[in-house]
């Protein structure tokens, strides 16, 4: 099979300006991530906790198989609507390992 040669030069401005970018996009995305993974705001956070409730999230932690990863779908569904009181359009969507097979899982959030 032929090689297939690149004439990227990686030390150009242009790369450089474009890989700048785009690690500025990744950290924009990690942090907004990051921030819709909290849940519902803290007032929501503890209506769960003092219902002795646990949060999405960690439900479906517990589900998964141990040291197995979870693939969420959509966390920045609804991003930026309904004053971001939606974080994850109100669900958790994602693919895990449940007794070592793949699995599909909804959970909605509760305010």
């Amino acid at each position: 099979m032929a090689i297939i040669e690149t004439r990227v030069d990686r030390n150009s401005p242009e790369f450089q300006e474009n890989a700048h970018y785009l690690q500025q996009q990744l950290a924009l995305l990690r942090e907004r991530i990051q921030l819709v993974q909290q849940g519902g705001g803290e007032d929501a956070i503890a209506k769960h906790r003092k219902r002795n409730k646990l949060l999405a999230r960690e439900r479906i932690q517990l589900l998964c198989d141990p040291d197995t990863p979870f693939l969420e779908l959509s966390p920045l569904a609804a991003w930026d609507m309904y004053n971001n009181e939606a974080p994850s359009a109100g669900i958790v969507t994602g693919i895990g390992l449940v007794t070592t097979r793949r699995a599909c899982r909804a959970s909605a959030f509760h305010k």
